[in-house]
């Protein structure tokens, strides 16, 4: 009777442990998947790595903000920093007062 019932509860539970089995398998599945996926669109051909970009420390040393500008210094210093430094791009406050003052010059 007890090994009647253990063949039972046994083959009861196998397919709940596949079905546990192949949804954890699909899961794993798909990271590796995606994973492998991400590694082939970021090859040199598909996707360049950008290039690390470099400070200029001199020109910064030699340049510094000074306190209390105008947004017409404040434009002009962003002009001259984008034009000898490669160190970041700037912010869209600083490009909409880059521009502001490019086009008054012109």
């Amino acid at each position: 009777m007890a090994l009647g019932t253990t063949i039972l509860v046994v083959t009861y539970f196998i397919p709940i442990i596949g079905f546990i089995t192949l949804i954890v398998a699909y899961l794993f599945g798909m990271g590796m998947i995606l994973n492998r996926g991400k590694q082939l669109l970021y090859r040199e051909h598909i996707i360049p790595k950008v290039k690390a970009k470099k400070m200029n420390r001199d020109w910064h040393q030699k340049n510094k903000m000074p306190a209390n500008t105008t947004d017409e210094q404040r434009a002009k210093w962003h002009i001259e920093h984008l034009k000898n430094c490669d160190c970041r791009k700037p912010t869209l406050n600083i490009q909409k007062l880059i521009d502001k003052y490019q086009t008054k010059k012109s």
